[in-house]
């Protein structure tokens, strides 16, 4: 299991472009109509594209969580080598 988050938040749109990046491959983006994807995955999980998703970690730093790669890049790095 992995924490990959990092100290200034981060779009989920930047993570994945990080991550393919990391990972040698090209981010490939699927537009959809917002009906289409609450059809297939649910009016919860099918957000409209103007929210504010982000990665942080306050709350795990606030009940003093030491992370063993300082940054969100590295972090990703380390995941991607596991694969």
């Amino acid at each position: 299991r992995y924490f990959v988050v990092n100290s200034d938040p981060i779009q989920t749109q930047e993570f994945a472009r990080m991550f393919a990046r990391l990972a040698n491959r090209s981010l490939r983006v699927w537009r959809m109509p917002a009906w289409t994807a609450r059809l297939l995955v649910g009016p919860g999980w099918a957000a409209p594209p103007h929210t504010d998703a982000a990665f942080a970690n306050i709350r795990l730093r606030g009940t003093g969580f030491t992370f063993r790669y300082p940054t969100l890049e590295d972090g990703v790095r380390q995941v991607v080598a596991a694969l």
